[in-house]
């Protein structure tokens, strides 16, 4: 369980740096595999799956952001932090089958990337959604404005008639002598 804590105390810390760093995810597999020993359910250890994807994810990220870093260190580093992180994950995908039944890993994985894969299409709809109500709204106070200026003409050559009105009112001849 010790492993679990500081790899949650790790997350803790990524989530305010920018930088991945790719011991992390050893961290996580780490985590995940101590809390497979004693569980007893799928159910058991989904908390740190999702940690260990999630570090994945944020260190996929980090990777594309310092391409540009070309000093041997930290070339080597990486390299070898992702072989090991590799084989750790593929040790742990191993473990996850033998516990619990052939197949689990990938069904996990297949199940993650079909929710992503809806996830981001709900996302792309409310998108279009929001877009097509702002262009409604916008259609609706255009026509707003529209008759607005049109009741507002309509009023103004009421004004002018009434007052065209008024003036050959008061000047209308009452006396027969005009």
């Amino acid at each position: 369980m010790e492993v679990a804590k500081v790899s949650d105390a790790s997350c803790a810390e990524q989530e305010v740096g920018e930088y991945m760093d790719p011991i992390t995810i050893g961290l996580a597999i780490a985590g995940a595999k101590k809390l497979l020993e004693t569980a007893t359910d799928i159910k058991d250890i989904a908390a740190s799956i999702e940690q260990l994807f999630s570090h994945t994810e944020k260190a996929a990220k980090a990777a594309k952001k310092a391409e540009g870093d070309t000093s041997i260190k930290s070339v080597v580093t990486d390299v070898i932090e992702d072989r090991n992180n590799q084989a750790r994950m593929r040790n742990l995908e191993i473990d996850i089958d033998d516990k619990f039944g052939f197949g689990t890993w990938a069904a996990i994985k297949e199940e993650r990337t079909r929710r992503l894969k809806v996830a981001e299409e709900n996302k792309v709809k409310a998108a279009k959604a929001l877009k097509e109500k702002q262009q409604a709204d916008k259609e609706f106070w255009d026509r707003v404005t529209y008759w607005l200026g049109e009741f507002g003409k309509l009023l103004a050559i009421i004004a002018l008639a009434g007052g065209a009105g008024y003036i050959i009112w008061i000047n209308r001849c009452v006396d027969g002598a005009c």
